[in-house]
């Protein structure tokens, strides 16, 4: 599996920005809760993640190569409050939720957005 030409993040819509680090992630520009938001955010789950598997309270995505920042910003992005947070490798996310029923949950809203 090759990994996305950069210009894949321009079709998506996300964008490389400063973090409060001092480092970068990518970003989905603020436009609300539209239908279309909705939309995008659900596209870069499809284009994407491969993988969704679970352990007590952690859900690890696996994406393609490359991918996982973009994936983890679109997750960031749909302001989901039972996720403590997310951690982004290159071809990896590991989601944190406060409970095993709420990962459980964010699992299968995951394989619904995979479908």
């Amino acid at each position: 599996m090759g990994s996305i030409h950069p210009s894949g993040f321009k079709d998506l819509r996300l964008v490389k920005v400063a973090s409060h680090t001092g480092g970068y992630r990518y970003a989905t520009p603020d436009q609300g809760s539209g239908a279309s938001h909705i939309s995008r955010l659900k596209n870069i789950f499809r284009e994407c993640v491969i993988k969704v598997d679970r352990a007590q309270n952690l859900v690890v995505l696996k994406t393609l190569v490359g991918m996982a920042n973009a994936a983890a910003a679109a997750i960031d992005a749909m302001l989901i409050q039972d996720i403590v947070g997310t951690v982004a490798g290159d071809d990896n996310i590991l989601v944190i939720l406060r409970t095993n029923e709420e990962a459980e949950r964010f699992c299968e809203l995951v394989a619904g957005m995979l479908s």
